[in-house]
């Protein structure tokens, strides 16, 4: 209303990232490496907003997204499976208890850029690929959150970081296609079952 900026958190040295809001405005969950003077310790930490109080929440710093509950939230980690193949998981964890939940895991060698909470908190949507070089073979999958049904929904080349629109009705993403030698990005849209995609710009 005033354009009057506010200091929510603020360290010594380090680098503080701003993760996720939750669903009510209140709060944000913010990121601060293990070097961060002024924390008691690296990882995800929940910022009240009005007051700039701070609750540790986990020493994992990968994405994370609030839940359509504000009592969870959704971060994705990395793991050995094994002594050499290395999994990630989209993990479901209680802000209050930290009791976690892991309600996907990709097959070795895989990774997840980017995922997305639909407006009604009923489906997540992520991309998936391979480590494996070469690293341009991700498609956008759609996660059940009440069954763990998942559907793959794009088909081949280069397809990340879904974004659920506020209607509910359609996920934008990036594709990225070489024109000439040069890699090109384009803007899409497609609906949760993958029968209409169109190309934005």
């Amino acid at each position: 209303d005033t354009g009057e900026k506010q200091v929510i958190a603020q360290t010594q040295r380090g680098i503080l990232s701003i993760r996720t809001w939750s669903p009510d405005g209140k709060y944000v969950i913010i990121s601060a490496d293990s070097e961060t003077i002024g924390f008691e310790q690296g990882g995800l930490w929940e910022v009240n907003v009005d007051d700039g109080n701070m609750t540790f929440l986990q020493s994992e710093l990968d994405r994370v997204l609030w839940g359509s509950a504000m009592e969870q939230f959704i971060f994705e980690r990395s793991r050995k499976a094994g002594t050499e193949n290395e999994i990630t998981e989209l993990v479901v964890t209680d802000s209050i208890t930290h009791q976690e939940h892991v309600i996907f895991t990709t097959e070795a060698a895989q990774t997840i850029l980017g995922f997305s909470l639909s407006p009604d908190g009923k489906r997540l949507a992520f991309s998936m690929g391979s480590l494996e070089l070469p690293m341009n073979d991700f498609d956008i999958y759609i996660l059940d959150l009440p069954s763990g049904k998942v559907n793959q929904i794009t088909y081949g080349g280069d397809n990340k970081y879904p974004v659920w629109s506020p209607t509910n009705d359609l996920i934008a993403y990036t594709k990225k296609t070489l024109y000439r030698k040069r890699e090109v990005y384009s803007l899409y849209l497609i609906d949760p079952s993958g029968t209409c995609n169109v190309k934005l710009f």
